[in-house]
């Protein structure tokens, strides 16, 4: 069965310009500061959302955001997270259209964070995602 492609506008962004992309829930045990940082071969953008993420809507409840146009085949940020809430992780190529991609996410915080994958092309069709979790690092 083959994959779904999920696309979306990227923030700020022409709403005609459409990017594929990944996204992964994320649940942390501690509040604190998390920093995420991706480790890939081609240019990737990485979208941080609180509560809940719209591919049509992509600037709605968008709260940190790394839009990787300059060149740099990282991205990387910084966010304090809240143990009670619900954030969505949104990692899209920084080129037009679809784009085979190998990637991983490092999340670095005071505690062990969950990653769930979610699709939105379809509820019965699942896309993996990987990723690398360090448990109780400071930086």
């Amino acid at each position: 069965m083959p994959i779904l492609r999920q696309q979306f506008a990227r923030p700020g962004l022409s709403p005609s310009f459409l990017y594929d992309f990944d996204a992964v829930e994320l649940r942390v045990q501690r509040n604190g500061r998390y920093h995420f940082q991706s480790n890939n071969t081609i240019r990737l953008c990485g979208y941080l959302y609180k509560n809940s993420f719209n591919p049509r809507n992509s600037s709605l409840n968008l709260i940190n955001s790394y839009a990787n146009d300059l060149g740099v085949y990282v991205f990387a940020f910084i966010q304090e997270l809240e143990s009670n809430e619900t954030y969505i992780l949104v990692v899209s190529s920084s080129f037009y259209g679809s784009q085979s991609r190998s990637y991983s996410i490092m999340a670095v915080g005071p505690s062990m964070i969950s990653f769930q994958s979610i699709n939105f092309s379809s509820p019965s069709t699942s896309k993996y995602f990987k990723y690398k979790n360090i448990l109780n690092t400071d930086f």
